[in-house]
């Protein structure tokens, strides 16, 4: 994804949103439709989300960010392996704990 100008994504549906994540590694700027990924993630990359389905808001921001297409930093910290290996840890931690009360 490094050699991209910018990441689009225009999908209807996108639960999660492991591709924004592979998009902010790249430090790429994003533009895409409110799917319920775009929206977990959208306060990371702090950009307008496009009306699904919404072709002339797509072009318009696209056209707006292809006036600043510089790297981004995004704080991607809390998605490491190690990070996510943690919670998955604290979880189950927990879960036992209360388990013994």
């Amino acid at each position: 994804m490094a050699c991209f100008d910018c990441f689009v994504s225009a999908a209807r549906t996108e639960p999660f949103g492991l591709v924004f994540l592979e998009a902010m590694h790249a430090g790429l700027p994003i533009v895409a439709t409110a799917t319920e990924g775009a929206k977990y993630l959208r306060p990371l990359f702090n950009n307008e989300l496009v009306g699904i389905d919404n072709a002339a808001h797509l072009a318009k921001r696209l056209q707006q960010q292809s006036q600043d297409l510089a790297r981004r930093q995004y704080p991607m910290q809390r998605f490491e392996p190690s990070a996510k290996a943690a919670e998955v840890l604290a979880f189950y931690q927990q879960q036992l704990a209360a388990q013994r009360l």
